[in-house]
């Protein structure tokens, strides 16, 4: 068996190993990517040399301005309404599990609106993935426990100190990890390698006490954070300098993990989670670096395995961290920065030109350089001076900038207005408006719908196993408790009875997934309503009792939500508010019995047509049979039997016409309120 220096030697070398690869391949990259997001000229770039000292070096943030708009698209998508996420059985076929879907459904959205701040881990991650390339997080339990002390009084008064422990924490957590803080080997499967590399090392900066903290508290609950008791001392002798392990956030700025403290409780201490697989099974274990076990290795056991989720906006096969938006624009990022920057200048000398002045003319050079308004230059020779001629930018320049914009817009998907401004051949219809919008959308949809098949549904289904190990009974309860029943519509028409909903934990552990609904055709709120609208009434042509059946508060939710509000629950008086007027009822189904005796005559007259026109048909083609009868008394044999056929038909419309007068006055009633 592996002793505790054999553990800590595959550590070092998985830790080493990867570190090198992944200084060699990425790390200068994701730094060349965070100054582009924060508009930062990038590390070795010749704006930071002495030449661009006293030159123009503005940086236009086109990538951060398109990586705003995908935030906004993503976090419109996801936060709009209330009602994205579903929760479904594997077992389509257990239909018991519909129930304690809904039970899931509610506990998760519970969590996440109280106990999770899912919206800023939401944004967050995305982010993370549009300019590392790949975000990383992790699902776990957080259960901790203190001892509390309090006073007790006998019967005598004898005042007596007791303690009694009291729960801390007691719920899931979503943490994102810093990309230089995961190690796991390049050679893993590219669809999923935090789960398929033989190792994954966590480097989690922790500070001294909570480490102290951990070592003393228990976890009972998950059996996490089993720690070996080590003195101040030798946890800080045993911590290793990681600062170069750092990626540059912005440059000339001091990173947080670097500052020294003189409070040894307040140092921070790098702990390494390591996951190594020995023999197909993994092994968990937790470590000051590579030099002291903090617990003792273990076989791995948690209802989410690892629990790491790698997610991406950008699939490169065959690549674990693919390119980020930032890095597909970074060249024309640079190149938008060069022309802009080449056109001030050439405006800066076209305003202040350069004067070539002839030595030894006692010229006073100072007063040349200040350019004071109103200032004297002294000089001994008038003619020892003439001022450079610069040729004033052309609009070239403009037009390569336009260019560049159009090409950045391309590869990032933005839209923006200097685009359509250079879009003379669309910017000015309504159709090449769209098609131009349609263009950008369709990039970014992309994007959201990968990174939401990618990260958040494999984040929440990881969640969702975590509440169905470790949640407390108290909060399942809670939503699986039977709600206050609304009154019938009809109290004569008899109800299905409440089906009691089983938590035992069989039941409670059935395998269920969920669903985000995020797709293509989703961002732009117009495009949504009208698709919806579309859906609805192809839905009521083809099965009108299927649209019968819509929940219309549902829907009238979804409606709003697409306009800007989160759901539209304050523009809905509730059902028990509703005024119950006399008559409507019957108002209501008289006039249904109208509908159904129009069709029913309306098809009836259809049939007798049609009957008519067969009868009129056939005898005509027995009188053609005929010889002995002349053509006129054919045609007055004919005119007889039309003047039947049209006979019948008026028949049938003053039926009809009797039919509709009878439904406007039903109708008129109805609006009027004064019943039947």
């Amino acid at each position: 068996s592996e002793t505790d220096a054999d553990w800590l030697a595959i550590v070092r070398e998985a830790y080493d190993g990867s570190t090198d690869y992944f200084d060699a391949n990425y790390r200068a990259q994701i730094e060349r990517n965070v100054s582009n997001f924060r508009s930062e000229h990038p590390t070795g770039s010749k704006y930071h040399t002495d030449a661009y000292k006293a030159r123009s070096r503005i940086f236009r943030p086109k990538l951060r301005s398109a990586q705003r708009k995908a935030e906004a698209a993503f976090a419109s998508a996801m936060f709009a309404t209330t009602d994205i996420l579903q929760i479904e059985p594997v077992n389509q076929d257990d239909k018991d599990a519909d129930a304690l879907c809904e039970v899931w459904e509610s506990v998760l959205n519970h969590r996440l609106k109280h106990h999770v701040p899912w919206y800023l881990l939401a944004v967050g991650a995305f982010q993370k993935a549009q300019v590392d390339g790949i975000c990383v997080s992790r699902q776990s339990w957080e259960y901790r426990d203190e001892v509390e002390q309090y006073e007790e009084a006998d019967n005598f008064g004898n005042v007596f100190q007791r303690e009694r422990r009291h729960v801390k924490y007691d719920r899931p957590t979503i943490r994102l990890i810093e990309i230089e803080n995961i190690r796991f080997d390049p050679a893993a499967d590219w669809t999923d390698p935090l789960n398929t590399s033989p190792y994954v090392i966590e480097i989690i900066p922790m500070y001294l006490n909570d480490i102290l903290s951990y070592m003393e508290g228990t976890d009972d609950k998950t059996g996490a954070y089993d720690w070996t008791v080590y003195t101040k001392e030798q946890i800080i002798g045993a911590n290793e300098d990681l600062s170069s392990n750092r990626v540059a956030k912005k440059s000339g700025e001091q990173n947080p993990d670097d500052i020294e403290t003189r409070v040894k409780e307040f140092e921070l201490i790098y702990v390494f989670r390591n996951i190594i697989n020995r023999d197909g099974l993994d092994w968990e274990f937790y470590s000051v670096g590579s030099r002291l076990l903090l617990s003792e290795p273990a076989p791995l056991k948690s209802p989410v395995g690892r629990g790491y989720v790698g997610g991406v906006t950008n699939i490169e096969a065959h690549r674990t961290i693919p390119a980020s938006a930032m890095e597909l624009g970074q060249n024309l990022q640079a190149e938008a920065n060069d022309v802009a920057n080449l056109r001030l200048d050439n405006v800066k000398l076209a305003l202040n030109r350069r004067r070539v002045v002839q030595r030894g003319k006692g010229t006073d050079l100072g007063a040349i350089s200040r350019y004071r308004p109103g200032g004297v230059i002294l000089t001994d020779d008038i003619n020892s001076m003439r001022e450079e001629d610069v040729r004033e930018v052309t609009s070239s320049s403009y037009a390569e900038q336009d260019r560049i914009n159009m090409d950045i817009d391309d590869i990032v998907g933005g839209f923006s207005t200097s685009s359509v401004a250079s879009n003379r051949a669309l910017n000015q219809t309504v159709g090449g408006m769209q098609m131009l919008n349609n263009s950008s959308n369709a990039q970014t949809e992309y994007v959201v719908r990968t990174f939401v098949e990618t990260w958040v549904e494999p984040v929440l289904n990881q969640v969702v196993r975590l509440l169905q190990a470790y949640e407390n009974m108290e909060t399942i309860a809670m939503f699986a408790a039977p709600q206050k029943e609304e009154a019938p519509a009809n109290p004569e028409q008899p109800q299905p009875p409440k089906k009691k909903i089983d938590t035992s934990d069989e039941n409670l552990l059935k395998e269920v997934k969920v669903n985000v609904s995020v797709g293509f055709g989703n961002l732009d709120p117009k495009q949504k309503v009208q698709a919806l609208t579309q859906t609805l009434t192809a839905l009521a042509g083809f099965s009108p009792t299927l649209i019968a059946r819509i929940d219309e508060e549902v829907l009238g939710r979804e409606v709003f939500s697409v306009i800007g509000y989160r759901n539209g629950a304050k523009f809905f008086k509730p059902a028990e508010e509703m005024p119950q007027q006399q008559g409507d009822q019957s108002a209501a189904v008289e006039a249904e019995k109208i509908k159904l005796q129009q069709a029913k005559v309306e098809s009836d007259k259809q049939l007798r047509e049609m009957e008519i026109k067969d009868n009129h048909d056939k005898w005509v083609a027995e009188l053609s049979m005929k010889y002995d009868l002349t053509m006129k008394e054919t045609q007055a044999r004919l005119g007889l039997d039309d003047s039947r056929l049209n006979l019948d038909i008026l028949k049938e419309m003053g039926q009809q016409q009797k039919i509709k007068r009878d439904r406007e006055e039903m109708m008129l009633k109805e609006r009027m309120g004064t019943g039947i």
